[in-house]
């Protein structure tokens, strides 16, 4: 990635300020016009059991890369499974304290060159996020209690 066209029509002088365009425009900031949504949990919210946690994990994807921790989803299963205990309850602070711990949210940014596009343009470019897999187990967790749920 060299030079990419800015909505100004001047392009980025280093590698830094393109990468800077690319993710702007991939990802604008909150007060860009992104309105943020803030759900509560009913507190009756059934507590995630261990055979929940094994659930979701063994449906997971075990080949996916790892995130910005490098642990991988095998890692992690092999510590669930440590002390299944600890972990579940982990998740059961975050959902009863109402938090998705920032540290889970932190994604590891690729960006890759659309085949057949002019890769000075901002839009020839693919971003792909990969987040840590402690996030996507929770994730996963309370995407299917909302489908549940609804």
């Amino acid at each position: 990635m060299k030079h990419i066209r800015m909505e100004n029509g001047e392009y980025t002088n280093n590698f830094r300020e393109s990468i800077q365009v690319v993710l702007e425009h991939h990802f604008p900031r909150s007060e860009d016009g992104i309105v943020e949504k803030q759900i509560k949990i009913n507190k009756n919210f059934p507590v995630i059991t261990q055979e929940e946690v094994q659930t979701v994990m063994d449906d997971m994807d075990i080949n996916k890369s790892p995130g910005p921790d490098g642990l991988t989803l095998g890692i992690i299963r092999e510590l669930f499974f440590l002390d299944p205990a600890w972990f579940t309850e982990l998740f059961n602070d975050c959902k009863r304290q109402g938090v998705f711990p920032d540290f889970w949210k932190i994604a590891k940014i690729l960006l890759l060159p659309k085949e057949g596009k002019d890769l000075t343009e901002v839009s020839a470019y693919r971003p792909i996020c990969i987040l840590p897999t402690w996030g996507k187990v929770y994730d996963k967790i309370i995407a299917q209690r909302l489908l549940y749920e609804l």
